[in-house]
């Protein structure tokens, strides 16, 4: 096996492991979205949150992030997730939306879609030509940094949120007659 062979080998596994753990943040957020919007449990409620769009649920915490008060010290860790959970997914989809080719011996993803490429384009007015952007596979490793921090910030805030609810629920109870 050649240089060039293993850099894609590795390139291939990064790829594998950020698809992986979008994969396990996209299922995590089902029950942030749960907790943080203190919906009322019922049997097929993660089911039915699972079927919305990746980023309809991050809409939807943003959303809520914004009516947390701006005192709570639970609001910012929301943000800073929903800012991970961004940068994970637009790693992720060039990930999987973009062939990985070879530029000077290192794996590299260019865009093929044409508004993709006009939109990165770069020219050089020198040659009369021009490149596109292309993402370094190293993106992809520091996204995979942040699915971490995520996967562990978004456990946080399932414990608080739960936490949360469960008080806010034993009041109720007291209050009813």
């Amino acid at each position: 096996m050649n240089k060039g062979d293993d850099a894609f080998t590795r390139a291939y596994a990064t790829v594998g492991e950020l698809v992986l753990s979008a994969t396990a943040l996209d299922h995590q957020m089902n029950h942030v979205i749960i907790e943080v919007t203190s919906l009322a449990k019922s049997p097929m409620l993660e089911s039915v949150v699972a079927t919305l769009d990746h980023s309809r649920k991050i809409e939807i915490l943003k959303a809520r992030a914004q009516h947390i008060k701006k005192g709570s010290r639970w609001r910012e860790p929301v943000e800073r997730y929903v800012k991970h959970l961004e940068q994970v997914s637009r790693a992720r989809n060039i990930a999987c939306h973009s062939p990985m080719i070879p530029t000077n011996g290192e794996p590299v993803f260019a865009p093929v879609a044409a508004a993709k490429l006009l939109r990165g384009l770069k020219l050089n007015p020198d040659q009369r030509s021009g490149t596109s952007e292309r993402t370094p596979i190293e993106v992809l490793r520091r996204a995979i940094e942040v699915s971490r921090k995520a996967l562990a910030l978004g456990e946080e805030i399932i414990a608080y949120f739960a936490n949360m609810n469960a008080m806010r629920s034993q009041r109720q109870d007291a209050r009813a007659p």
